[in-house]
């Protein structure tokens, strides 16, 4: 008589672990939110050689863009020069000092701005791709009155820009 012996595998299978699953909302808000354009962090405008007889009136003769980028679908912030948000034009600009380089003498000049349309940036190399762009020029010009009393010489003075929303 012959003995067969059989060998049966022994399979392990994994355990089943019995469980639930529940699904989790996850949210956000998106808050408004503005920076000026780091390629605006030194703005500056050059306004031609000032001659009392001929340098007055009210067109600009200088201006410089500075643009502020938003969360798209922001409403437009408040942009503020030396803390007024009228100053539109020529009739409603600031009068602004500029003070000679070397020595005494004073020479006015007047700061207004201007907002052309926003748009969104469409610019995926750019870390503001998608942005809401709010552009302000910023224009300086003379006033009506000719100023024979500013000594010749190089003259410079400030306005501050601020934006708030």
């Amino acid at each position: 008589m012959r003995r067969y012996l059989l060998l049966f595998p022994l399979l392990l299978l994994p355990a089943q672990a019995a469980g639930l699953s529940q699904t989790v909302q996850v949210g956000a808000q998106v808050n408004r939110a503005c920076v000026i354009a780091p390629a605006n962090q030194n703005p500056k405008i050059n306004m031609d050689d000032y001659e009392a007889t001929a340098s007055y009136g009210t067109n600009f003769f200088g201006e410089v863009t500075i643009d502020v980028y938003c969360n798209r679908g922001s409403s437009a912030p408040t942009r503020k020069l030396n803390g007024n948000d009228v100053a539109l034009n020529y009739g409603t600009a600031l009068t602004t000092t500029l003070n000679r380089s070397t020595g005494p003498g004073t020479l006015d000049s007047r700061v207004w701005m201007v907002h052309p349309s926003t748009y969104v940036l469409n610019d995926t190399a750019s870390q503001f791709n998608g942005a809401q762009v709010y552009p302000t020029k910023i224009r300086a010009g003379w006033p009506t009155t000719p100023q024979f009393n500013a000594p010749s010489g190089q003259y410079a003075g400030t306005v501050t820009f601020t934006v708030e929303f």
